[in-house]
């Protein structure tokens, strides 16, 4: 999976296209070729409007991780994905609902966790032995045809 290009962020691209799949096809394509994506004023306002973003390094994320549980009543462990809207949120007008949402379990990322949160995320028990199980591995030649079959 490529999380740079996410399908969530080309269904917004479709939108922001007026929902032209072939000027959004060829804007993707000169995207892959040159690693640039442009999108019009509009386009980019409309983007603006929708959402903030903003940016952490690891000392950062570490520093928000542990930031927001000491602000959780919950003190449920906090992932890098979930931390890093953390300072964005935190300066917004509180009057504003905001949500952030995390899709990765903490075990994913033990050191994050272990290093801002200061406690250790074990697997859930039905992945308890993940690391001891076998690993299965089919080899595919890379040819399209042999993936379809």
């Amino acid at each position: 999976m490529d999380i740079q290009i996410s399908s969530n962020f080309e269904r917004l691209l479709f939108d922001l296209y007026d929902r032209d799949g072939k000027a959004l096809a060829e804007a993707m394509a000169e995207f892959r070729r040159t690693g640039t994506l442009k999108v019009g004023a509009n386009a980019l306002a409309d983007v603006r409007a929708l959402f903030d973003a903003g940016a952490l390094d690891d000392e950062g994320t570490l520093a928000a991780i542990a930031d927001c549980r000491a602000a959780s009543a919950r003190r449920s462990i906090r992932t890098p994905p979930w931390a890093m809207p953390w300072p964005s949120s935190t300066a917004r007008d509180p009057k504003v609902p905001m949500v952030v949402l995390a899709t990765a379990h903490p075990a994913k990322f033990p050191d994050a966790v272990a290093q801002g949160d200061r406690r250790a995320a074990a697997l859930p028990a039905r992945l308890g032995d993940l690391m001891d199980r076998a690993e299965r591995v089919d080899g595919l030649p890379n040819d399209v045809a042999a993936l379809r079959a």
